[in-house]
């Protein structure tokens, strides 16, 4: 609740004045699959500062009202607003197209040629929530630890590095209708990703995708996009800043991700039989 929403709880030495209506087993349920914990965790439903994070949540829900300014950091009012944290004044917003990007441009700051994009302003967000002193490494990290969904914007200049061969692409299988999947297409699909994983350049890029196609990659070492050199593909997506200065972003295509995916292509009816097929049924 701290990090994605800007929840703080009460300081401990205040009594709580606030209530909430008592909770039977579906409003357990409800708040517990809203905060991603088990509806028997009796500590957390019996802790003290269950009412207010309770409050808090029900009126940050409610589009006519808002959290008390004494527990959410998005108040001005609040003693530490999120508006004085250190990153906040570095995060600038990207229009591309029909998306928005928030870049993480530390500018001088920058022990890196690179920056960091993400695609939500929560998470944007989260990240100002963090340490004021972690550096961008620290921060790429973080995003690989948890799955999210990152960009690391290179600036198109002189010194990009340009792949000139084209990258083999993975080939999605095709399988009949009358095919019966057995265990031996799953271990077939593991050995496939493995060899697809061991290629460092996808293993950046799938990393960096975030959700399943992270969870599975997450074998791969984060030091792969840490460490690695950059270079401009035919798969890079192109961004530029208020200033006219262009970034690229290296990133999965789509038969890359149906690939680690193990997406198959199934037939949803015969195929065209050829003679030796029908003359063979005939038979």
């Amino acid at each position: 609740m701290d990090e994605y929403m800007g929840y703080v709880a009460p300081i401990a030495d205040v009594p709580v004045q606030e209530t909430h209506p008592k909770m039977n087993d579906k409003s357990k349920i409800m708040y517990s699959n809203l905060l991603g914990k088990d509806k028997h965790d009796y500590m957390f439903f019996e802790s003290h500062v269950l009412v207010p994070a309770l409050n808090f949540l029900d009126k940050l829900c409610l589009a006519d009202n808002k959290p008390s300014q004494d527990l959410w950091d998005l108040c001005k009012q609040y003693r530490y607003p999120l508006a004085g944290a250190r990153h906040i004044k570095h995060v600038k917003k990207f229009e591309v197209d029909d998306s928005t990007i928030f870049v993480l441009d530390m500018g001088s700051l920058s022990t890196v040629e690179w920056s960091i994009g993400v695609t939500t302003a929560s998470t944007a967000l989260m990240i100002c929530r963090w340490d004021r002193d972690m550096s961008n490494y620290e921060i790429c990290r973080q995003l690989l630890q948890r799955g999210i969904n990152f960009k690391v914007l290179v600036p198109l200049g002189s010194r990009v590095l340009c792949s000139s061969s084209i990258p083999r692409q993975p080939r999605t299988p095709i399988r009949t209708a009358e095919y019966m999947f057995t265990r031996d297409d799953y271990i077939s699909y593991c050995s496939d990703k493995r060899a697809m994983l061991s290629n460092n350049e996808l293993a950046k890029r799938a990393l960096k995708t975030g959700g399943i196609v992270w969870r599975l990659s997450v074998e791969c070492s984060f030091d792969t996009v840490l460490s690695g050199t950059w270079r401009y593909t035919q798969s890079a997506e192109v961004y530029s800043d208020s200033e006219g200065t262009k970034y690229f972003n290296e990133k999965c295509n789509e038969e890359e991700v149906e690939a680690i995916c193990g997406a198959y292509k199934c037939a949803q009816g015969m195929y065209p039989l050829t003679l030796q097929q029908r003359n063979k049924r005939k038979s």
